[in-house]
């Protein structure tokens, strides 16, 4: 992940502006997951708010229409975009290797209850960064 995206997802994370959600990246009652929120500050994922996907009542999932880099549709309510994901050297849920060599699932962290800020320390401390 280039570091520019990395501290500007941490900040995000910090920032207090969004409510935690589990089990999709946005759904209609405006939460997100920590992978929604680095989907919704990145400049190249194109959200579909007309269709909203029922996961299950009360809640409905917005789906991510696909990576306008990639430029072929990749919907989702729950997974990043494959491109997007590997640009961002994670996995669709967002799995990744520290330099330790330990593994790290972001959207597991986050469905099990970890919180933004604690999710935001793990992300700057051990996700590496790939400026190329």
């Amino acid at each position: 992940m280039k570091s520019s995206l990395k501290k500007k997802w941490v900040e995000a994370l910090r920032s207090g502006k969004y409510k935690q959600g589990r089990g999709a990246l946005w759904k209609g009652d405006n939460t997100l997951c920590c992978l929604g929120i680095l989907c919704k500050i990145s400049k190249h994922i194109e959200w579909d708010t007309t269709e909203p996907y029922k996961q299950g009542e009360p809640h409905e999932a917005v789906y991510i229409f696909g990576d306008t880099i990639a430029g072929a549709p990749e919907p989702s309510n729950v997974y990043l975009p494959e491109s997007f994901a590997e640009r961002c050297g994670l996995t669709r849920t967002g799995g990744f290797v520290d330099a330790r060599g330990f593994k790290y699932n972001l959207s597991v962290l986050n469905d099990k209850g970890k919180s933004f800020k604690f999710i935001a320390s793990l992300i700057e401390k051990e996700l590496p960064a790939m400026d190329r």
